[in-house]
């Protein structure tokens, strides 16, 4: 029996509801932590946050100004969201296993990059 999990990674929608290649946002919603992947070599358990990392990589098209992601670990009374944004590519972004650590508890998860119509990119 497979994790139960919902990924989505979404599109922005204009009033004249046609797809637009505009931003990228990519969410997860899991019941369990995912189980550790591996080859040939020992166990690497990875968790939610580096599988949205990942998804967000994948969505790099849709924007490459910045990106961000939100999460929380979704148990009841833990109502502190971990963030982590910032300027630039997405391997630039979640370089190094301190950017993605916060979400290592994380099973629900925002992520977005951003792609600008409009105002400055400061």
């Amino acid at each position: 029996m497979g994790i139960p999990v919902a990924l989505w990674p979404f599109s922005a929608m204009s009033s004249e509801r046609k797809l637009e290649e505009a931003c990228g946002l990519f969410g997860v919603v899991a019941l369990e932590q995912p189980a550790p992947q591996g080859g040939d070599g020992p166990a690497e358990t990875r968790h939610w946050g580096e599988i949205a990392m990942l998804g967000l990589e994948q969505l790099q098209h849709r924007g490459h100004e910045s990106s961000g992601l939100v999460g929380a670990s979704g148990r009841h009374g833990d109502q502190h969201f971990r963030i982590h944004k910032g300027l630039g590519l997405v391997k630039d972004v979640y370089k190094g296993p301190a950017a993605l650590e916060p979400f290592a508890d994380s099973r629900l998860l925002i992520g977005h990059n951003r792609y600008s119509t409009a105002g400055v990119k400061d």
